[in-house]
């Protein structure tokens, strides 16, 4: 009975845990530690979820030292593959090295969900989900390909704005189209409003417009001129307005789609109704849901494939590198031409602003991956956090952070046109100010205070991207880009250690220290900024 519990609670954290600051299921290692590891009993690892600090106190170091251990497993290898990739890409393109990753991260998440699953395992096994990662380059090469190409397609004018728009919309709009499906499903009365609206039932009631608009398109014109059946379907104001009512009345679509599956079923057992089926889905169905895809769904993947499903672009890669780009990405020369393009001699006084730049940019990757490592588990400690709250706390960081960088983006460059180093300079010293904050809090609220403190911090890494980019030649962006990505992947070899080692020496009296050395790596950047 006990060991069904701890399935449960396992199976439990791994699938509620979600958070994009931390890399693992925090939730899941914990519990994983504090019943195979410590072997401790049900009951003392219960007390992990209401908030018991002596359990997190004995739990927490082995759950930070599998953090750190994944964290140099993604990072080593990628660490020495990007002094090749950035010089690589230059030549061979940069398309190769932003979707070979996905694939790492796909084994990945796809390994944790296999042990997750496996309760008597160690969690050290979790540490084998960190190998497609590292193998496949991992978030610096998606990162270090995304900038270049960026910079590639932009012009010193645009670029400050380019990187901060670009990755924008994502996380809020999936979390928007989440939220929403979620709300639809759970409240049916939301569908009866959205139909009850005037404007779309003005919509349905017209005839006229409901047909231009499934017919703009040039496949569902042709089906049309082959079917004309459809045709008068779609011009019937009658059987428009019955498709309305049948999806605002949840009873009668789900009394629609039983008679359908029944009607199917009788179909398929009379002779030749199998063959009858095949063509009205390759005749009809078919055309009806690709016209209906290009037209209200355009998906920008669907030119990663032809029209038999074959992955063109994945072939085209493949083939670039089989022919002979491959066998020049580990190359001595890259690493040489590399340096000497950042060491270079530039007028005006570029070369140093591009290293002080470079290493304002490492010192800070360092200190977020440090502290954001150790977060979760410092709420945890310190307030008693679980999941919810946690998640809560990062949904208004997250609208904090979109926030700042919109106004980062459109007020102060584009219509104060302040420069891109002051902008740097103020988005590291509204990190100094949240890390203080969050070091030296008395109670919970004080951390949104900090993310509110901290709402331009985003800015900080494009703009610092963009002062290198507007300070090397074109050809030169990838050696440049590859050198700070090189140092973005080995900060993590020395953030774990660091971060961990300073939490577990002082959780038991001030677990905040990582934050006053945070604050002070930032301050550290302001001043290289100046």
């Amino acid at each position: 009975m006990e060991e069904d519990n701890t399935t449960s609670r396992d199976s439990h954290s791994s699938h509620t845990y979600d958070d994009p600051n931390m890399s693992e299921p925090v939730n899941l290692y914990l519990q994983r530690a504090c019943r195979v590891t410590l072997n401790l009993n049900l009951t003392e690892c219960e007390r992990l979820d209401a908030g018991d600090r002596d359990v997190e106190v004995l739990v927490q170091p082995s759950v930070n030292l599998l953090h750190m251990a994944a964290s140099i497993i993604e990072s080593l290898l990628p660490a020495v593959a990007s002094f090749f990739l950035g010089p690589w890409s230059d030549a061979n393109g940069r398309k190769p090295l932003l979707m070979w990753p996905f694939l790492g991260y796909f084994f990945k998440f796809l390994l944790l969900l296999f042990f997750s699953e496996m309760t008597y395992l160690p969690p050290t096994y979790f540490l084998l989900a960190s190998i497609p990662v590292a193998l496949t380059g991992g978030f610096v090469s998606i990162i270090s390909s995304c900038y270049s190409y960026i910079s590639d397609i932009t012009t010193p004018e645009t670029r400050p704005r380019r990187p901060l728009c670009s990755p924008l919309p994502t996380p809020l709009v999936e979390w928007s189209k989440a939220a929403l499906q979620h709300e639809i499903l759970g409240n049916p009365e939301m569908m009866h409003q959205i139909l009850d609206n005037p404007l779309v039932q003005r919509l349905m009631n017209d005839p006229d417009n409901m047909r231009q608009l499934i017919t703009s398109n040039p496949q569902m014109q042709e089906l049309m001129e082959r079917n004309p059946e459809i045709s008068h379907m779609l011009n019937n104001p009658d059987l428009l307005w019955q498709t309305m009512e049948l999806a605002r009345n949840p009873s009668m679509m789900q009394e629609l789609m039983r008679n359908h599956d029944r009607a199917i079923s009788n179909l398929e057992s009379i002779p030749g109704g199998y063959n009858a089926l095949q063509r009205m889905y390759r005749d009809i169905q078919e055309p009806m849901l690709s016209a209906a895809s290009e037209q209200f769904g355009r998906n920008p993947f669907t030119a990663l494939v032809d029209n038999n499903g074959a992955p063109v672009e994945w072939r085209r890669i493949v083939a670039q590198l089989r022919d002979g780009g491959i066998k020049d990405l580990f190359f001595s020369q890259h690493i040489k031409d590399m340096f000497n393009t950042c060491f270079l001699q530039r007028s005006a006084g570029r070369r140093t602003i591009v290293l002080l730049t470079i290493a304002a940019l490492a010192s800070s990757v360092l200190t977020i991956e440090g502290e954001f490592s150790m977060l979760f588990l410092y709420t945890r400690l310190k307030f008693g956090w679980d999941i919810r709250d946690y998640s809560i706390y990062n949904s208004v960081g997250l609208i904090l952070s979109i926030t700042g960088t919109l106004l980062g983006l459109w007020v102060l460059t584009s219509l104060l046109k302040l420069p891109p180093a002051p902008l740097t300079m103020l988005a590291f010293s509204t990190n100094v100010v949240a890390a203080a904050i969050i070091a030296w809090s008395p109670s919970s609220w004080y951390l949104y205070l900090a993310s509110g403190a901290s709402f331009l911090s985003n800015i900080a890494s494009p703009l610092c991207r963009t002062i290198i980019a507007n300070s090397v030649q074109p050809h030169e962006i990838g050696k440049v880009f590859s050198l700070t990505s090189s140092l973005e992947a080995i900060t993590p070899l020395a953030a774990g250690p660091l971060y961990t080692l300073l939490y577990n020496s002082t959780l038991n009296y001030f677990p905040g220290a990582c934050y006053v050395l945070s604050a002070a790596m930032f301050l550290a950047d302001v001043i290289l900024m100046g």
